[in-house]
């Protein structure tokens, strides 16, 4: 699910862990095939070093798709 959308680059990440979704993954049968729900997010930043960097150089992978004019970040506070 997650995963597999991850790296399609379907869904990223904010640098808060607030799930980011691409036009593809704001179609409800993709969200329901992938199992993205909007309350997906990454909990317990500080577990992880250097996740900032990692989510950082993803969403430039794949700018094309996660750039802010294609993408909605969902706030999930």
């Amino acid at each position: 699910g997650l995963d597999k959308a991850f790296e399609l680059g379907v869904i990223g990440f904010d640098d808060r862990g607030k799930l980011l979704l691409t036009k593809r993954g704001r179609r409800l049968d993709i969200q329901a095939l992938l199992g993205i729900k909007p309350t997906d997010c990454i909990r317990d930043f500080h577990r992880f070093p250097g996740l900032v960097g990692y989510l950082r150089r993803h969403r430039a992978l794949h700018a094309e798709t996660l750039s802010g004019d294609t993408c909605t970040v969902l706030d999930l506070t």
